[in-house]
């Protein structure tokens, strides 16, 4: 074979390989090709996995939030009804702090009527419960007025007993729950003084005898 022959081979080998390895490169990039759909194929099933679940999430969260929204509405008539009791309760007990009892249910009334959270409701009405319950087991002093304007101290011994003096002390008297009605009995002068000197705390604790209005007899 002559040069020019074997060169010519050799030119043709080398253009074979140049195609085989073209082919080569083609098939490779290929194959890279298919793997990466097939790797966005499966990207976008998890992806798709994801969103239905995600759907599926929100439709449980509305539905539970269509329940929340059912049981606050069932829920508003029981506070309110709480509320009721506690303001009648209030305006039917011995009325001592009375100023600041009903400004406290004057409250409860613009926070239970209002567009207010039920838990802020709940969590209000709770404390003002708890507030009377603490009442009838605390003794206390204060100043107040009595229905004819007169300025006078009081005394209550938690819910058992409710007295006055006016400030010039002209006069003592209790509260009678069965006329609900104040009596003036000066009998009880220096025993009021004590009491409220006591629930000052001027004085140290002591026994005296307060009144106590008998308790009125119910008939079914």
């Amino acid at each position: 074979m002559t040069w020019g022959a074997r060169s010519a081979c050799v030119l043709l080998v080398a253009a074979a390989i140049g195609t085989v390895a073209a082919q080569e490169n083609r098939a490779t990039r290929y194959a890279q090709l298919m793997a990466e759909v097939d790797s966005y194929a499966d990207y976008n099933a998890h992806i798709e996995t994801l969103l239905q679940s995600q759907q599926a999430d929100i439709e449980r969260l509305g539905r539970q939030i269509e329940g929340l929204e059912g049981t606050q509405q069932a829920i508003q008539p029981l506070v309110q009804k709480m509320f009721t009791s506690l303001e009648q309760f209030v305006l039917s007990d011995v009325p001592f702090l009375e100023q600041e009892r009903r400004r406290r249910i004057d409250d409860l009334r613009t926070l239970v009527e209002g567009e207010n959270p039920l838990a802020e409701k709940f969590r209000r009405l709770l404390e003002a419960y708890q507030i009377e319950i603490e009442y009838g087991r605390t003794m206390s002093a204060y100043s107040g007025k009595l229905e004819d304007g007169r300025d006078a101290h009081f005394v209550h011994l938690g819910r058992v007993s409710l007295m006055y003096r006016t400030t010039d002390g002209e006069e003592v008297g209790y509260w009678d729950r069965n006329s609900r009605s104040w009596v003036v009995d000066r009998r009880y002068s220096r025993a009021i003084e004590e009491a409220i000197r006591m629930a000052e705390e001027t004085v140290a604790p002591d026994l005296v005898t307060l009144p106590v209005p008998a308790a009125q007899e119910t008939r079914s």
